[in-house]
């Protein structure tokens, strides 16, 4: 039985995750490996990459219960305070529970002023090279402008029914 948190071991990062960061640092500099406290409301990096953190690295706040942080898969932290997450999901967040939670950080995170974009593993798989870049090219775009993503955002439904307006 898993008595703490951070004895849960953390997935390894997967192929859809590294194409989507490669793609990405032809235009920026992708931050990995990053955990969102919801308590202090920033964003650092894990101390530990292969397990779940006990605590914040920045305000100390000890996780002892779910729904304290979140581990997006992709930080983008641009100039003019433009901040957006982008998830990789595969076939474990499409379970009620998970969808719940996912729900949850996308909540939080669009309170702290991200931005949030999800993708799935089958639609990095589908992407060649040059269609994933110019993906996260538009992501980025997203990101700098309010009205493109607005626009990304009217119709999408991955993310669980959040009300952007």
């Amino acid at each position: 039985m898993i008595k703490y948190l951070s004895e849960r071991i953390r997935k390894p990062t997967s192929e859809q995750e590294i194409r989507i960061v490669q793609a990405l640092s032809k235009f920026c500099n992708p931050l990995t490996y990053y955990i969102v406290c919801f308590d202090c409301k920033r964003a650092a990096p894990m101390v530990n990459k292969n397990f779940y953190p006990n605590s914040c690295p920045l305000c100390e706040t000890p996780f002892e219960t779910l729904g304290q942080y979140c581990l997006p898969d992709v930080i983008l932290s641009l100039p003019e305070n433009k901040n957006a997450v982008i998830f990789v999901n595969g076939g474990v967040h499409l379970k009620r529970n998970v969808k719940a939670k996912d729900k949850y950080q996308m909540l939080m995170l669009k309170r702290m002023g991200f931005k949030i974009f999800v993708i799935t593993n089958e639609e990095v798989d589908i992407l060649r090279n040059m269609n994933l870049a110019a993906t996260m090219k538009g992501i980025l775009d997203a990101t700098h402008d309010d009205q493109l993503y607005d626009l990304y955002m009217k119709d999408e439904k991955e993310i669980y029914g959040l009300a952007w307006h």
